[in-house]
C-alpha cells in the first residue's frame, strides 16, 4: 500500500491537489490540518480520505506526525505532499520500485516553479525537499519541530539505512506548485 500524507493549512488547494492525484492506483490518502490555522475544514470533494486535525506545530510537523499514528502497516510506503503542491503527472514510475523489498527509501529529483531541478541524490539538510523522498512506515521518525525537521530526518535515515536506500535520478515531484 501507499500512502500520501498532506498536512493542511490550505484547504482551498486541495481541490487541485486531488485532481492530480486521480491517475495513481492503489493509494490511501491522509489529510491532518492544522486546527490552529483551519477553524472549520469541510473537504472539498468527495474522495476517499482520512482526515484529521491537531493544532499547531512547525511547517506541517505536528500534522505529519499525527498522520504517521494512523498508518499501521510497517511496509506501507509514505509520500509527503504538502497541501501547496500536485502530484506530479508521472509519479506512476516510482510505483514499479515499490515493489521490491530492498528498498525502504526511494528518493528523486523536484522541478522549481522556474523549471530548474533539485537533485535528489545528496539527501541532506538544505538539499532535499520532503516532497522528494517516499519511505516506509517502519523506519520513519517522527519530525522534530522545527524548519529543518525533512531534512534533518532523511538524511539520518539514509545514513542509518544506506543499503535500504534507492536514487532514481529522474524528476518526480514539484515545488511549492500551488503557491505560484
Amino acid at each position: 500500500m501507499f500512502t500520501i500524507i498532506t498536512p493542511c493549512s490550505r484547504p482551498e488547494n486541495l481541490l487541485k491537489l486531488a485532481k492530480s492525484m486521480f491517475h495513481i492506483p492503489y493509494f490511501r490518502w491522509v489529510v491532518c490540518y492544522d486546527l490552529s490555522k483551519v477553524k472549520e475544514f469541510v473537504f472539498p470533494i468527495s474522495v476517499n480520505a482520512n482526515i484529521c486535525g491537531i493544532e499547531g506545530g512547525v511547517m506541517g510537523n505536528t500534522q505529519r506526525n499525527k498522520a504517521i499514528e494512523q498508518i499501521f502497516d510497517p511496509d506501507e510506503y509514505i509520500y509527503c505532499l504538502d497541501d501547496d503542491n500536485l502530484m506530479h503527472h508521472d509519479i506512476d514510475k516510482i510505483l514499479f520500485y515499490l515493489k521490491d523489498v530492498r528498498y525502504d527509501i526511494i528518493t528523486f529529483d523536484q522541478e522549481f516553479n522556474d523549471g530548474t531541478i533539485r537533485k535528489g541524490d545528496n539527501p541532506t539538510l538544505d538539499h532535499i525537499d520532503q516532497a522528494q523522498y517516499i519511505i516506509r512506515k517502519k523506519i520513519i521518525e517522527p519530525y522534530e519541530q522545527d524548519h529543518g525537521a525533512d531534512g534533518k530526518q532523511i538524511e539520518s535515515l539514509v545514513n542509518k539505512y544506506r543499503d535500504k536506500w534507492l536514487y532514481l535520478p529522474i524528476t518526480m515531484c514539484y515545488y511549492n506548485h500551488l503557491n505560484k
